[in-house]
């Protein structure tokens, strides 16, 4: 047992030698943790007293309270360090969910392979720093991999076996609860029971539950006085169309998505791409059209907090402006046209990402490893195919893992 997986164990080791240093990829997450540490202290004493001061003065937050009374009941039992040291264990769970939906989705891939890409995840920034400093998207994102899991099971069943998106639905609803942002991922599942079923008693079943299990979200969200979900960051003011501002969204969010797409490529590929695909496909000039909209209409902020993606940092860090950024945004949109060609499975994808950053700050920790459930599991994109027939498919994704890695790092001590 311990042979089979020396590679989790080994891989573990790494996040336990982070945790002794006090490692912190991402930048802020150590900030953020102790920064939340208050909200551990307001629910130890009383959960309903604490949730009338959660999220207003001296208590700000935009996170669900959800992640923080679960803290405070565990400590009642450990310190807060214990408590650290628990919750790096989330790192291990997470790969191995992540190995198991690896399983089904890619049944005829070999699978010590798959074992070894479900690893990747122990690079992921956000993974490793979440892992260190409790925060509720690490475990929204284990519950949302578990609602894939299920949910590809439904998918793959011969028969219309419901059982699997019930329990699909019940993960995401558990991690919506954790994380409010991937309560967006409704609108797929749904969708795709469409496409599969029509619309029966089990789809209308299935919305009055997401309806009843979603009402205590919605009244502690949108009927305390005020939207707390939609206020900008603290000590920055913005006006409420800056909030919504859909430019900033897709283009930064674009941006961070086709960073991913690195990996399925060699180097003259990935240059080549763009070119290929206007000249084998004239009509992707009309992009240009939106494009030059959403240009008009970006007014995302350059700080050094607030996050907006790595392109959009180094471009203003190198140009002082955002030449290079739309430049790349402008491939990056017509890399995820092509590979998101079918109609459906564009729009879709264009309503979540836009559903999915419904606040005003836009963080990678938001998208790692988040794209990677999206590519290898819910869009069938051409991507996957592309990806294992590579001999060298390993070497490639972990080449690009490590490169992020030391990305951050660097990010981390220049100031980027």
């Amino acid at each position: 047992m311990i042979k089979k997986n020396i590679i989790y164990i080994f891989s573990y080791l790494t996040i336990l030698v982070g945790f002794y240093f006090n490692e912190d990829v991402l930048g802020g997450s150590r900030g953020d943790y102790q920064y939340h540490v208050k909200f551990i202290e307001l629910f130890s004493s009383d959960v309903i007293l604490g949730l009338k001061k959660y999220g207003y003065e001296g208590y700000f937050a935009r996170n669900s309270p959800i992640f923080y009374i679960i803290l405070s009941k565990l400590n009642e039992i450990f310190s807060l360090n214990q408590i650290r040291l628990i919750n790096t264990l989330g790192s291990v769970l997470i790969a191995i969910i992540f190995y198991k939906t690896l399983k089904i989705q890619f049944n005829n891939v070999n699978k010590e392979n798959l074992k070894l890409l479900s690893c990747i995840l122990f690079l992921s920034p956000t993974v490793r720093s979440l892992s260190i400093w409790p925060y509720p998207i690490l475990w929204a994102l284990i519950f949302f991999l578990i609602s894939i899991y299920f949910f590809i099971r439904f998918k793959n069943s011969r028969y219309n076996n419901n059982k699997f998106f019930y329990i699909s639905l019940i993960g995401l609803i558990l991690s919506s609860y954790l994380h409010y942002n991937f309560a967006c991922f409704a609108i797929f599942y749904f969708f795709k029971f469409y496409q599969k079923r029509g619309i029966d008693l089990e789809i209308v079943k299935a919305l009055i539950l997401c309806f009843i299990l979603s009402i205590p979200a919605v009244f502690f969200i949108f009927f305390r006085g005020e939207i707390h979900v939609f206020h900008g960051p603290s000590g920055f003011p913005v006006e409420f169309k800056d909030l919504i501002n859909i430019s900033n969204k897709i283009l930064i969010i674009s941006s961070i998505i086709s960073i991913y797409f690195v990996f399925y490529y060699n180097y003259k590929q990935f240059i080549q791409e763009p070119y290929q695909n206007i000249k084998n496909n004239k009509h992707h000039l009309l992009l240009l059209i939106p494009f030059f909209v959403l240009i008009f209409f970006f007014n995302y902020p350059v700080t050094e907090n607030f996050g907006g993606g790595i392109v959009f940092k180094f471009s203003n860090k190198i140009t002082n402006n955002n030449l290079l950024f739309y430049l790349f945004t402008l491939y990056s949109l017509i890399l995820i046209f092509t590979h998101l060609s079918q109609k459906d499975n564009f729009i879709i994808f264009c309503i979540l990402i836009l559903f999915y950053n419904i606040q005003f700050t836009i963080y990678i920790k938001y998208y790692d490893p988040l794209i990677y459930f999206l590519l290898f599991f819910l869009f069938d994109t051409k991507l996957n195919k592309k990806l294992f027939i590579s001999k060298y498919y390993l070497e490639k994704i972990y080449s690009f893992c490590v490169l992020m890695y030391c990305f951050f790092i660097f990010k981390n001590n220049f100031n980027i």
